[in-house]
């Protein structure tokens, strides 16, 4: 495993909230040496696709690798491994100002009648980037919108894309369209299916998505995909322990466990305490597991109308640590290890001695498959409802 210690500069010292600017070569994106091991030895071979379509789930880095790559791609004096990162073209690509660099992302309209554009949010766009280059979607609609409406990339937007593509470089080596979270193309994607396939000389397209079925096969069909994993443990848990407070730095293994390899979920880890999902979890699982009474059905009832009532990163909090937990009712069983603490330490002793692994084994399926679920805007109380039978019937001894 590569020492990524000395990686997380850019939290301090390259790190501007005022400026507009974070440095991101491929060294501040945490973790993911696979894929940049990949991007690095196809610039070295001269085998950058034309389009490259990089699949991440929410806070694996899908962005911010793809913001890495475009420097790179553009850098005046680049190594082997990375950017240089001092340049000019490295600079602006900095503050998001390069003239050869662009972004697509969700819109929303501010009127009836209108036909927003990227262009129209630049602003908001380079302080959200700024501020957290593992911006979520519903992160960014925050930024954009006060009101419930959905993110959606126009095909008013992907003429624009069209214009922009067909001028002359300014001063880059290529001209770079990133386009993030490309599953809202949806239909309107159609409009970009000959300039991904034959885009104008020295262009390359790089689309971030977390729902690669979501995608016109047109459009994948024309892109070379990269998948990137949960960011290893050991670097999550290395950029944790570089951003929590001394005294608590003996969580970061806890907090890394808990985020599944999601910088998005680590920092929200460790801007709140994660009590509050605990309970909820710790109770709904004492409930779903037993023996069903009129009494916990209940309990159960209440805790869904209690699931329901929370925001969707918090529901997915939820589901993760319900993973995290069961998976150390597997370590606990299997050799006593246990990174749990507290109540839930106690309570997942008790619950390892009483189930077997095959019901763990069940249980760890049912929680990824409403995770997904949660993750494509099912109804959370159905979903939750389904998942409290399905566990009852996974632990019934």
């Amino acid at each position: 495993m590569q020492n990524v210690g000395a990686n997380w500069k850019f939290f301090c010292s390259d790190f501007s909230f005022n400026g507009y600017h974070c440095a991101m070569q491929f060294q501040n994106v945490i973790g993911q040496f696979s894929a940049k091991h990949k991007l690095q030895n196809m610039m070295a071979s001269g085998r950058m696709p034309h389009a490259l379509l990089i699949s991440a789930a929410e806070g694996f880095g899908g962005l911010p690798l793809a913001v890495a790559l475009a420097q790179y791609i553009n850098c005046e004096n680049p190594t082997v491994q990375d950017s240089c990162g001092v340049c000019e073209a490295c600079n602006k690509i900095k503050k998001l100002i390069h003239p050869d660099v662009f972004f697509t992302y969700p819109t929303v309209s501010q009127k009836s009648g209108d036909k927003p554009v990227s262009t129209d949010f630049i602003k908001q766009w380079r302080k959200a980037f700024s501020e957290n280059p593992y911006l979520t979607y519903n992160q960014w609609l925050t930024q954009i919108t006060d009101d419930n409406k959905q993110g959606n990339i126009t095909v008013n937007e992907c003429h624009e894309i069209i214009k922009r593509i067909s001028l002359k470089n300014y001063e880059g080596k290529f001209k770079v369209q990133i386009i993030w979270m490309a599953e809202l193309l949806r239909e309107a994607g159609n409009a970009l299916l000959k300039s991904i396939e034959e885009p104008p000389a020295n262009t390359v397209f790089i689309l971030v998505t977390e729902q690669p079925e979501l995608i016109l096969n047109t459009i994948l069909s024309r892109t070379q995909m990269l998948c990137l994993p949960p960011i290893e443990h050991e670097a999550i848990e290395q950029a944790i322990a570089a951003k929590i407070d001394f005294e608590r730095k003996d969580e970061a293994k806890r907090l890394a466990n808990l985020s599944g390899g999601s910088w998005a979920t680590a920092l929200e880890l460790m801007n709140e305490e994660d009590s509050e999902v605990e309970d909820i979890f710790l109770n709904w699982f004492r409930y779903s597991a037993g023996n069903f009474s009129v009494q916990t059905a209940s309990g159960v009832l209440q805790i869904i109308d209690e699931f329901h009532g929370l925001k969707r990163e918090k529901q997915k909090l939820f589901v993760r640590y319900g993973l995290f937990f069961i998976e150390n009712c597997l370590l606990q069983k299997l050799n006593g290890e246990n990174f749990l603490q507290h109540q839930a330490l106690e309570a997942s002793k008790k619950i390892a001695a009483r189930y077997s692994v095959e019901a763990f084994e069940k249980v760890t399926n049912l929680l990824n498959k409403l995770h997904y679920q949660i993750e494509r805007n099912a109804n959370a109380k159905i979903s939750l409802h389904s998942t409290s039978i399905k566990v009852n019937e996974a632990m019934a001894i």
